[in-house]
């Protein structure tokens, strides 16, 4: 097993017996490449952030106004609702 960081070459000398005396010798040259490690630097986050977060506060601005409107409206429904039945009531014309 090679040290911790370890890179360049070696040579690693090998040889084989067998039963009767026959040998055979060999010799594995290796190379190893340096691993270089890159690790990306963190941004600001770019302009898409900024631009997603303006999106979702007009939307929300844009549902805050909506509610707004429906809530008026229902107001308006329902004084017209007392005003017909304060009409009916004490026989006064339709407002």
């Amino acid at each position: 097993t090679p040290n911790a960081n370890f890179y360049g070459g070696d040579v690693i000398n090998c040889g084989i017996e067998d039963t009767y005396g026959n040998r055979s010798d060999g010799v594995v040259n290796v190379a190893v490449e340096q691993n270089v490690v890159t690790v990306p630097t963190p941004t600001s986050g770019g302009s898409g952030s900024f631009e997603l977060l303006t999106l979702i506060l007009l939307l929300l601005l844009l549902l805050q106004r909506q509610r707004e409107r429906q809530a008026q409206l229902l107001n308006i429904k329902r004084l017209c609702t007392l005003c017909q039945f304060v009409a009916y009531r004490f026989q006064y014309p339709r407002c």
